[in-house]
């Protein structure tokens, strides 16, 4: 069933109704992002780099450099007759996102005249900027004189805390029609008028003139001072009856460079009009996009899109360079602005890189992968004991490694070097673009060797003896003073290295088959460590052990991987979430019972249990979910979260919380929670329970669907010498366990 029907299909999702509970919308080219507020009707984040971390801070082991909000605020007035009001003051009557693109949308009503206010960042521009743009309608039956005015108060002072940086000793200049701003916090802010202005005042008295009906100041002069805001006046004229008329003010953020930004800048726009401007990037949005699935509803048909830019958004496309190092060309981010997560997080990635994939947006998923072997692992190989290149955790904006330490330590995760392979051959076999592993890094490496000594063969090391990952802190990130030996990590590494094993047979290396097709046939075996009398999937050993507190949904990618389908396994395990329920009806992460962060709704666990249910032939269930997630989305501007509230003490129940909107534990979830269901562009399905290691030594049958007795490898790998130099190799890097 693919209808909004009533909500009660499935345990208690009715016990709460969709609400709308979100009222920020973001836009982004990979440059930079501005956020508009709802209830305040302004931008109210501008900011200077697209990532959250710039680099590295002073403190080895702390959170970096943040990057500055430059916006205090900015928003555009009108004046209609003799009645002018900033638009900041004036009731919306609608807000959204124009056709589920970054283009987003407010309207109101000044004077009679019905004013539609857009804020974008077009892709078209090779930079950070944001275009504040006003169309004026008159539907009345008799002209109206408008003016057009934009307040863009950025600060761009000293900043001890970077979200909002002080405005002291800050320089304004203005020469050709051009504003510039400067302050102790580095950088320009360049103002250009789209379609010229009449007007242009920094003597800081615009706000009350456009309230009182007035023309701005004309003194558009050279000034230092505190607190500089360059107000802009643009004339529409007389507009008659039914008519309309258009005007825009970019705001673009120079880090170096500001001649050679506004160069590229004024190059962008050309000779085009506000409204030819608005109407080539909503063209260019659709021009960009894949066709959604045929069966999906028009609600779904809405996020499914509004999914896809997202996506796109949280994509970094500064371009590389080793020096100064900025190495985050096609760094995907976990969210969006005003989401924290906007950082470059392994885990997130590989489940936008796979939704990208499936999608058909595979230039964009290439980039993804790209990145990863462009930028900088390998910081942590003390806690490793081997080098590799995908970081443990994540990465500053610069494209070093970081690790999210706190007090017990680092994150060390190992799942994520499984999850690149995995999104890898998803890529691969999508795109059909096998070239693509004899390309080259900036390094000069071959991209397949990487994939071979620096991906797997780090992943192969930290197996232990029982064939499994060694202890990590995995997907919940439990930091490495509480590392334990997780069953989504050797999830990972079991789908990884049966895709490697794959991506080494296309790549002719027939040696490395041979050493890998055992790993990779043994481990499947080896997670029924983790399977309780019951039958129920655990999330670690650990825990197992201890008889409690073993419930994990992560977990749910043991069936759609394919590792565990099928089986008494699947079936006692899905049964068991019943037990992570919320009283929404979705699911939390856990039963860790740490925090409401731990037991609040996730999003990317409702919509992959969702998939899980639906392979196991509980259909209304997972319908019931994707209904629930779908009926939300459309209350909310299509957007998907980190997590749904489920504590009334802290607000309204099934209100979106955590980071907003989330990318691939977001959008990219929604997404392939879909394809999943219309079978869309499937992902290989050959990495089912495998035969015994023995049985692989004596052959495997080649094919490449429907295998289920293992990886399919399209060979005969006889083990041998090859496999008995990789175990020798992996003895010898062998080390103690730090900490």
């Amino acid at each position: 069933m693919k209808t909004l029907v009533a909500l009660c299909l499935f345990g208690s999702v009715a016990a709460a109704a969709p609400i709308a509970s979100y009222r920020a919308l973001t836009t982004g080219n990979g440059r930079g992002f501005a956020v508009f507020d709802g209830d305040a009707k302004q931008i109210t984040q501008l900011l200077e780099r697209p990532y959250k971390y710039l680099h590295p801070g002073l403190d080895p082991v702390g959170a970096g450099q943040l990057r500055r909000n430059l916006a205090y605020d900015a928003y555009l007035g009108v004046r209609a007759g003799g009645t002018g009001a900033w638009m900041r003051d004036v009731a919306q009557t609608s807000l959204g996102y124009v056709d589920q693109t970054g283009i987003i949308q407010s309207v109101g009503a000044v004077g009679g005249v019905t004013v539609e206010s857009y804020y974008f960042s077009p892709y078209g521009y090779a930079g950070n900027a944001l275009v504040m743009m006003a169309h004026v309608h008159n539907p009345g039956s008799a002209a109206v004189t408008v003016d057009v005015f934009a307040n863009p108060n950025l600060h761009l002072g000293a900043a001890a805390d970077p979200d909002h940086p002080d405005a002291n000793n800050e320089q304004m200049s203005f020469a050709g029609g051009v504003g510039r701003e400067t302050g102790p916090g580095g950088g320009t802010a360049i103002y250009v008028p789209v379609g010229g202005f009449d007007r242009a005042d920094c003597a800081g008295t615009g706000y009350n003139q456009v309230k009182n009906g007035q023309n701005l100041d004309d003194t558009p002069r050279s000034r230092s001072g505190n607190d500089l805001t360059l107000s802009w006046q643009k004339s529409l004229g007389s507009i008659p009856a039914g008519g309309d008329g258009w005007w825009a003010l970019a705001v673009l953020f120079a880090p170096d460079n500001a001649d050679a930004a506004l160069a590229s800048w004024q190059a962008f726009v050309g000779a085009r009009t506000a409204d030819q401007l608005l109407s080539d990037e909503k063209a260019a949005w659709e021009a960009w996009r894949k066709p959604p699935p045929a069966g999906l509803t028009d609600p779904e048909r809405r996020i499914w899109r509004q999914a896809e830019s997202t996506l796109r958004m949280g994509q970094v496309t500064e371009p590389w360079q080793e020096a100064p190092k900025h190495k985050a060309e096609g760094m995907l981010l976990a969210s969006l602005p005003p989401g924290i997560w906007h950082i470059g997080w392994v885990r997130d990635a590989q489940y936008a890189i796979v939704a990208l994939s499936r999608m058909g947006h595979f230039a964009e998923a290439k980039a993804a992968l790209r990145f990863f072997l462009d930028a900088e692992g390998g910081r942590y190989m003390q806690y490793t004991r081997v080098p590799y290149r995908i970081s443990v955790t994540r990465y500053f904006g610069d494209g070093q490694e970081e690790s999210d330490w706190a007090a017990s330590g680092p994150n060390v995760e190992f799942d994520g070097w499984g999850l690149y392979l995995w999104a890898t051959r998803v890529y691969l076999a999508a795109s059909g673009d096998m070239g693509w592993l004899d390309e080259k890094t900036h390094a000069g490496e071959r991209v397949y060797d990487v994939l071979r000594d620096l991906v797997a063969a780090p992943l192969a090391f930290n197996l232990d003896s029982d064939g499994l990952v060694d202890a990590d802190t995995s997907i919940w990130e439990s930091h490495w003073d509480a590392r334990k030996r997780f069953g989504y990590t050797s999830l990972a590494a079991a789908r990884g290295l049966c895709d490697f094993t794959q991506l080494a047979h296309s790549a002719g290396d027939e040696d490395a088959v041979r050493s890998y097709a055992p790993l990779a046939m043994r481990l499947p075996t080896a997670l029924h460590a983790f399977v309780d009398s019951k039958n129920v999937f655990a999330g670690s050993l650990d825990e197992l052990k201890n008889g409690a507190g073993y419930l994990d949904a992560a977990t749910v990618e043991a069936f759609n991987w394919d590792l565990l389908h099928g089986t008494p396994v699947e079936t006692a395990t899905l049964a068991a979430f019943d037990g992570l329920k919320t009283g929404l009806g979705g699911y939390k992460r856990n039963d860790d019972n740490a925090s409401s962060y731990d037991d609040n709704e996730w999003l990317v666990i409702d919509l992959r249990v969702s998939t899980a249910l639906r392979r196991a032939g509980r259909v209304a269930e997972a319908d019931a979910i994707v209904n629930w997630v779908t009926a939300q989305g459309a209350l909310n501007f299509d957007l998907v979260p980190e997590l749904y509230n489920v504590f009334p003490a802290d607000g309204a129940l099934g209100a979106y919380t955590g980071a907003i909107p989330m990318v691939g534990f977001g959008a990219g979830a929604y997404i392939l929670a879909l394809v999943d269901r219309e079978g869309t562009n499937p992902e290989p399905r050959d990495c089912a329970t495998p035969l015994p290691v023995a049985e692989v030594d004596g052959g495997v049958d080649g094919g490449t669907g429907g295998n289920k007795s293992g990886c399919s490898y399209g060979g005969h790998p006889s083990g041998g010498a090859a496999f008995l130099l990789l175990l020798i190799g992996l003895a010898i890097f062998r080390r103690p366990r730090v900490g």
